[in-house]
């Protein structure tokens, strides 16, 4: 945990970077790549989620350089719990080799009194990061969370993805999802719409624009079933009913890029593939703008890491088996250069780096663990069996990957042994 970036083995196309957190638990980050090639990473860390006194802290790679600056805190109240950062850029939109402006929105909660009690935060800076203004409530709605990238409207203002837990993150019955919308650089955020077909279950959603102007957005759902999908037509102002793809989740976080030079609307998708527990963590591509996706890989359990051999072991259902919560990000000079952050084992965040290419490779290590090893199908819906003691539905996606005691249904998808290579 020493910040420091390294060839995760002799001859791996993937590096990697064990951050050195401020405090004992960490968790949700949040990056950014500048057009000058910086990348900033944001999470929160104390020494419990929800608990007093959880900051968020900052740190920065610098282009070229093969170390991660020491996490600072930037935004940290006493009494209060600060989550889920989101970092932006809030440069004018005509500007677009700004990497000066940038911003954090951030979730604040009353210490030990949960998530019904949070607000939103918003702090800036003029110098990529350097140095940061104090943070200010910008949402007073209860329950009020952020989690994943701000994408711009076609008009240039900024839409932030939302949700709402007003009683709480064990009342999913009152939660739903929400674009804000802001026309003054993140100063000031207003709702644009509450996503249909939201309320009740699905939470965190993450969009991307597809070159038709499109947009698409996946939601994390709280039965742990499925990754759900819904589509706007017009720049976000109505959606279709979200809908269940055949991603498999575990209510937990996911994060969605599209590469900026992608003729072929490629895709980027980062996802816990289990509903239980939250490992593997894992990555897929798609290159039919999420229609199909035909290369998925492991970021964790991270098989070929000699840095941390105990990884290879701890592959439980608490903290020590934690892999989670990712944010993705194309390097801002390098195209189809990825930057991939995420929880691990709630300790620290884990950095990694790699080509796009790296997702495509061919070897027993590139096989994942998961339930899911290829889609072709993403949109059509899945199909169900009874609900599981009254909490989700489930759908079964190999014969031999039957390993949450689920009852098998008539939809299965080959064997991956069988999947062409």
């Amino acid at each position: 945990m020493d910040n420091a970036i390294r060839k995760n083995r002799e001859g791996s196309n993937r590096v990697s970077a064990i951050m050195d957190a401020p405090e004992s638990s960490s968790h949700a980050s949040s990056l950014l790549a500048l057009p000058n090639g910086d990348v900033l990473m944001a999470w929160f860390s104390g020494k419990a989620e929800g608990g007093d006194y959880v900051g968020i802290a900052v740190s920065k790679l610098k282009s070229g350089e093969t170390k991660w600056s020491e996490a600072k805190f930037v935004s940290r109240t006493r009494k209060r719990s600060a989550q889920n950062p989101v970092l932006m850029r809030n440069n004018n939109p005509n500007d677009h080799d700004d990497s000066n402006h940038v911003r954090i929105v951030h979730s604040s909660q009353a210490a030990y009194e949960g998530q019904g009690t949070s607000d939103m935060r918003s702090l800036f800076s003029t110098d990529g990061g350097e140095t940061w203004s104090n943070p200010v409530v910008v949402d007073h709605k209860n329950g009020a969370f952020p989690k994943n990238s701000a994408i711009r409207a076609l008009n240039g203002d900024l839409i932030l993805p939302m949700y709402y837990t007003p009683s709480g993150f064990f009342d999913a019955s009152t939660q739903y999802s929400e674009l804000q919308t802001s026309s003054d650089g993140g100063v000031s955020w207003h709702p644009l719409v509450e996503m249909p077909g939201t309320r009740g279950n699905l939470v965190q959603p993450t969009i991307v624009r597809l070159n038709n102007d499109d947009l698409l957005s996946f939601f994390r759902s709280r039965r742990a079933d499925f990754i759900y999908a819904s589509k706007s037509t017009d720049d976000g102002k109505t959606w279709t009913n979200a809908k269940p793809t055949k991603f498999p989740n575990n209510n937990a976080g996911i994060q969605m890029i599209k590469l900026r030079n992608s003729s072929k609307d490629v895709l980027v998708l980062v996802f816990n593939n289990c509903n239980e527990g939250r490992f593997p963590l894992s990555i897929a591509l798609s290159e039919d703008g999420g229609k199909s996706w035909d290369h998925i890989r492991d970021l964790e359990p991270d098989v070929d890491f000699d840095h941390e051999q105990p990884n290879r072991e701890r592959h439980t259902n608490d903290g020590d088996g934690e892999y989670s919560y990712p944010s993705i990000q194309e390097d801002g000079i390098h195209d189809g250069l990825i930057h991939v952050a995420y929880t691990f084992r709630r300790e620290t965040i884990k950095y990694s780096a790699f080509m796009i290419d790296w997702i495509k490779e061919n070897s027993d290590e590139a096989k994942s663990i998961g339930k899911v090893q290829k889609i072709e199908d993403t949109f059509n819906d899945a199909v169900y069996t009874e609900g599981i003691n009254d909490k989700r539905n489930d759908w079964e996606f190999d014969v031999h990957s039957d390993n949450d005691g689920n009852p098998k249904t008539e939809y299965m998808l080959p064997n991956p042994a069988e999947l062409p290579l």
